[in-house]
């Protein structure tokens, strides 16, 4: 990552001490916000849907997430980062709103060819307005959050993902639920929460395009992530493709179960990884003994804190995982029998997770080699290994595939914290 210049002491220092107390409240609730209602969108298509047809949301949704990822790499970090320094923070919105025009055109036509492979064109309109409609409103929630207003940022994320489950359940439950609904209703609450956010913010629309003191910020702090999470966002969703060409989108279907019922843990992986991100930071300025000796000592603390609830609900899903399943998506659901794969998927969970903790320490040290070299290394596995599990073993070779994927990111992640340690003078920003 980019070195980033001074930030005066006078300004965001102080507010940053003034709001240490509760933002971090605040970003975990509103980070639970966006992915627990995520995760009941997907937990209610999976329960209603058609087999087949939820196989098909699992592959729409696998070009919504790499837009994702590739969104905040390029844009949203970069807009929190900038917004530190409240010179020009009411015009960087502009020109975020700005890239996220581009970056949303060309995942747009990257979602219509998706569709039509997948024989479904008549999604194509909603799904685009989904994906707009999302990325927009997640550069605004961005620039709040870079100014340190996660409260503000909560109310209009609850619009938007609180909204999206409590339409598709409500469509559900009136027992016209259909995709093409979903992805509407995804839609217009994301555009409602960016009208809500967008009034919040209020950017500087005025000369904010023309300035490339502005611009080029953008591109220069986020060429480094757009790659290290470009490989990780395609190496997550190359499962979905390879199980809708060797097997079907049914097993797609079954694989997305999987994955959502371990997604009820993902607001605490951001939240540890974020925790550890900004402790760690802290401690950069320490004498080279003491901050290894700090960064190894807030890792542990919050990796034990996080720990001990992940592995209270993969022993739980561990133990039961059929009536677990059940509760989930209905005790008629297909997804059910999936026991003996939900018990080994649980430590594709346990690896993501120690890879969110190491990671949070090699972010704060902005070492993207590492990191690169962490995804470089897991993404080799998907058609070293992956791809013949998956041809061989459909479903089950695909969850298998995971946690070998991540058990190998996390080992090389972990290795690039201890050769970090014992280098500390080396150069760790990829270029």
């Amino acid at each position: 990552m980019t070195e980033l210049p001074p930030v005066a002491p006078s300004g965001v220092r102080s507010r940053l001490l003034a709001a240490r107390g509760s933002a971090g409240l605040w970003a975990i609730a509103d980070q639970s916000i966006v992915s627990v209602g995520s995760f009941l969108v997907t937990i209610v298509l999976a329960r209603t849907l058609p087999a087949s047809e939820f196989g098909v949301f699992g592959v729409l949704l696998g070009v919504l997430v790499t837009a994702t990822t590739a969104h905040t790499s390029l844009i949203g970090i970069p807009l929190m980062v900038l917004s530190a320094n409240e010179d020009h923070r009411n015009q960087l919105p502009t020109v975020a709103l700005a890239w996220t025009l581009v970056s949303g055109t060309v995942f747009s036509a990257v979602l219509v060819g998706a569709a039509v492979i997948v024989g479904r064109p008549g999604l194509i309109a909603f799904a685009v307005l989904a994906l707009l409609a999302g990325q927009f409103q997640e550069t605004l929630r961005r620039s709040l959050m870079g100014r340190l207003e996660f409260s503000r940022a909560t109310l209009g994320d609850a619009v938007s993902y609180v909204g999206q489950a409590a339409g598709v359940a409500a469509l559900a439950v009136l027992g016209e639920l259909t995709l093409a609904r979903a992805l509407l209703v995804m839609g217009v609450t994301s555009l409602a929460a960016a009208g809500l956010q967008y009034w919040q913010v209020r950017p500087a629309v005025k000369g904010a395009l023309f300035r490339p003191d502005l611009v080029r910020p953008f591109w220069q702090l986020g060429k480094a992530l757009i790659v290290v999470n470009g490989i990780g966002g395609l190496t997550v969703q190359s499962f979905p493709w390879l199980l809708a060409a060797f097997a079907g989108v049914a097993s797609v279907g079954s694989f997305q179960a999987l994955l959502a019922v371990m997604g009820f843990t993902n607001p605490l992986m951001l939240a540890v990884n974020s925790i550890i991100t900004a402790e760690v930071a802290r401690a950069q300025s320490l004498e080279p003994a003491a901050r290894r000796g700090s960064e190894f000592a807030i890792a542990r603390r919050y990796a034990i804190a996080g720990g001990v609830p992940l592995l209270a609900y993969c022993s739980l899903l561990c133990a039961f995982p059929r009536p677990i399943l059940g509760l989930y998506f209905g005790t008629a659901s297909v997804y059910r029998g999936l026991g003996p794969e939900l018990r080994i998927f649980l430590l594709f969970s346990i690896a993501q997770y120690g890879y969110f903790v190491v990671a949070g320490v090699l972010n704060a040290r902005q070492d993207t080699k590492a990191l690169f070299r962490a995804q470089m290394a897991s993404a080799l596995t998907v058609p070293l290994l992956a791809a013949p599990l998956i041809a061989a073993r459909s479903t089950l070779g695909a969850v298998i595939g995971a946690v070998i994927s991540a058990t190998v990111r996390g080992g090389v992640a972990g290795f690039g914290v201890l050769r970090g340690a014992r280098q500390p003078g080396s150069s760790r920003t990829l270029r």
